[in-house]
Parts: structure tokens; sequence; C-alpha cells
């Protein structure tokens, strides 16, 4: 996934962010990945908690997410964000990569989405000559698998994808129960939860 852009086209990308964090104390991210396997924008708060972007002393960070594959993209601002800003607030960013986009303008539609978020920031959360880089300027970029459906603490979904990393077999048993089954050993008894 990370031949989707060339070498140029990430530093460029990623002197968009550093260049649009010196006027604002937020964090802008971008995540990139082949296919989405749900809504963009649950996939995207997925990736924002695995990438920890909540630790931001203001709870200030933008997650630009895009799957290139399924043509999804969505842009993600923290709780902080979202306390202080209108309805709406991520429109005029949204038009940008989607105009780009459209004419193939990849890079260029991320590195001005960046600036304008960079500006749009800049008025809720101006820079401040202390503040820290709290998180990397870095493009990250991954390829959905099993999941847990919800964020999980600590290690949760980290063991969880272990785990489903060594199962070679299933099979279900008279309750109807799912076993996922690692080497002839049941690792794991799924069932389905039916909502009331």
């Amino acid at each position: 996934m990370s031949k989707f852009f060339t070498t140029q086209d990430k530093k460029r990308i990623v002197a968009a962010i550093t260049d649009a964090e010196l006027r604002t104390s937020g964090e802008i991210r971008l995540h990139v990945e082949s296919y989405c396997p749900s809504s963009s924008l649950d996939r995207a708060v997925f990736v924002f908690n695995q990438l920890k972007m909540y630790k931001t002393r203001e709870r200030n960070s933008v997650l630009i997410y895009l799957a290139t594959e399924s043509r999804k993209f969505t842009i993600l601002g923290d709780t902080g964000i979202n306390a202080v800003v209108p309805e709406g607030f991520w429109d005029s960013v949204r038009e940008i990569m989607r105009q780009a986009f459209v004419s193939g303008l990849f890079t260029e539609g991320i590195c001005a989405a960046v600036r304008e978020i960079g500006g749009k920031l800049a008025h809720y959360f101006p820079y401040d000559k202390n503040d820290v880089d709290e998180l990397s300027n870095e493009i990250s970029f991954g390829e959905p698998g099993p999941a847990t459906l919800m964020y999980c603490e600590g290690d949760g979904d980290k063991a969880f994808l272990k785990m489903m990393q060594k199962v070679d077999s299933y099979s279900f048993d008279a309750d109807k129960k799912l076993n996922l089954i690692a080497n002839g050993i049941p690792v794991m008894r799924l069932k389905k939860k039916i909502a009331e």
C-alpha cells in the first residue's frame, strides 16, 4: 500500500503536515490503506484509536483516512476540536479532497486539505512557541484485518489479532458456537449474541 504514493509524494505530504502544524497546536496525521471493510467513519475511528491519536494534551488531533481501492475517505477530529467547532467544520476540507481526487490528484488534494486543516485549526488552537509535536507527521499505512469491531483498551485487539493469525481451521459445536482451531486445539469459542 505504501507504493500508492511515490517517495517524492510522501515527502510533500509530510512537509505539508509539518508546515500546517507550525500554524496550530493541533496535530494532523494521514492513514492510507487499500480497502475499507466498513464505513469510512467507523474505520477512521478504529485507526484513530489504534494510532493513539487521543494522546494529545488538548485532544486536538485530526486524522485524514484514505482507502484508495474502496474510494473512501474521512476527516476525523478529536473531542477537543469537536467541542468548539461548528457543525460542518470539515465540509470545505472534504470538498477540496473530493475535487482533487476526482481528477486523480491525490497528493495535491491531501496537501491542500492539510493546509486547509492547519488554517482552520489555527483559529481555535493557535500555535504556541512552546508547542511540542505530540504525534508523528509520517504517513501510516495499513490494511484492515480481523478486528473485534470495537476498540479495546490495552492489548485486547493485539491479542485477538495475534490469535487469529494462528487459526488454521474451525468447527461448529452442538450449541452453534464457532470454534476457532489452531494446530488441532480449539483456541477460541464464539457465540452469536442476539440483541434484544
